[in-house]
């Protein structure tokens, strides 16, 4: 007689928990829609994302539509203080390239034929950094080179830059 009236408490206690969450799911969700419509307004407008690219609705081109080029240079580091001895860098730099733009084609030519001045803002924006620096600011590095390619070639065009290789001596 006990076991029953345990499990019909308990079954009970169940149905009302079930309930429960049932209705908190369904007061809460309009309110967490809601909520992520407003963050996803407020970064974008503030541009959290830190791309400077125009994007489709998602925020992001498909890997579809983008062209890489790759560039090596080697660099050499500034000194530090205590060491009068110069460093290098090797660095293999992967630019992604946006095919989406109406004049592709044209700016693909101007920026393939300008390949000097590419190296030289590899050059330029890794030079600043010694051995010891460089390794922890690679993604500041990254994110200065894109913004000197963006600003040259244009900001649709360039989409993103990467390092497939960095090696430091």
């Amino acid at each position: 007689m006990k076991k029953g009236i345990f499990t019909i408490a308990i079954l009970a206690i169940s149905v009302i928990n079930l309930i429960f969450n049932i209705v908190i799911v369904f007061t809460m969700l309009p309110g967490v829609s809601k909520t992520n419509k407003l963050v996803t307004k407020i970064t974008n407008l503030v541009d959290l994302d830190g791309n400077q690219v125009n994007t489709d609705e998602q925020g992001e081109i498909p890997l579809d539509k983008l062209e890489g080029l790759s560039y090596e240079a080697t660099v050499t580091l500034s000194t530090t203080s205590d060491s009068t001895k110069f460093r290098y860098a090797k660095v293999t730099a992967y630019i992604s390239l946006n095919t989406t733009i109406s004049d592709y084609k044209d700016k693909k030519k101007v920026f393939e034929s300008n390949e000097s001045i590419t190296v030289s803002i590899l050059n330029e924006v890794i030079s600043k950094y010694n051995a010891y620096e460089i390794l922890d600011n690679k993604d500041k590095i990254r994110s200065e080179v894109l913004l000197k390619l963006q600003q040259k070639f244009g900001e649709t065009f360039v989409y993103d830059v990467s390092f497939s290789e960095f090696n430091v001596q």
